[in-house]
């Protein structure tokens, strides 16, 4: 069996920030580091009960306002910060509020996405027969809204789920088709991911031919997007 990989949540765009990066100093004595590490731990989830409680408010406040769009958007987000903090079982539970309310609004987008984030986290639960439900769902809507970009992620976790339980042949169809949309989307990222992904499952099935054929497709859209970064960088 391969090894898990991540999923693909949809989840809002949101703007690149400036990321500083700290200096590297000299390693601290295991005491100090223990204290640190325990005073960071603490932090994270003050900062973590804080943002589920504006999420929380903001949740109420729509609903009383009768606001579903926007409340289906806020319970996707929160559902989305447990899932990250790996409490699934509240993830559930805020994605299928937000599927409920998309559907009762006929917002097919919000329902396509609901959708997907719910696959992932029927799949973290371990519950992968719902994960393809969720995800085949996904399928249908992505079609009717021409979503390309919904579509190869949708792919992406299905093939997966396929690789997981040893179905070579769904997991190589399902990768495929996200290699195509990602060619077609022009998008060296997803192309990158699933020639990384059709080279393992090859590797797997023992076609070393056909996994040699795939990582060298992945080294060279790896090296023309090193080439695309010089080029900016001059």
């Amino acid at each position: 069996m391969s090894e898990k990989k991540a999923e693909e949540v949809e989840e809002p765009l949101k703007p690149a920030k400036d990321v500083d990066v700290p200096l590297i100093v000299k390693e601290k004595p295991a005491q100090e580091k223990r204290e640190n590490d325990a005073a960071v731990k603490a932090e994270h989830d003050r900062s973590f009960v804080e943002q589920v409680k504006h999420y929380e408010r903001k949740i109420r406040a729509y609903s009383k306002a009768k606001d579903k769009v926007n409340e289906g958007e806020t319970l996707s987000n929160l559902g989305i910060l447990y899932y990250k903090s790996s409490k699934f079982a509240e993830a559930r539970s805020c994605h299928e509020r937000h599927l409920n309310l998309a559907k009762a609004i006929q917002n097919k987008r919000a329902e396509k996405r609901a959708y997907c984030n719910l696959g992932c986290t029927y799949r973290r639960i371990g519950d992968l027969d719902r994960a393809v439900e969720c995800y085949e769902e996904g399928l249908r809507l992505v079609k009717e809204l021409q979503d390309k970009l919904g579509e190869a992620k949708l792919l992406n976790n299905l093939g997966n789920i396929y690789e997981q339980r040893s179905d070579f042949d769904q997991a190589v169809y399902c990768h495929q088709k996200r290699l195509h949309v990602a060619k077609e989307l022009k998008d060296l990222d997803g192309e990158s991911k699933a020639c990384a992904s059709l080279g393992n499952i090859y590797h797997l099935l023992g076609n070393i031919r056909e996994s040699i054929n795939y990582y060298e497709k992945l080294v060279a859209c790896l090296k023309y997007k090193l080439g695309k970064l010089k080029c900016v960088k001059i």
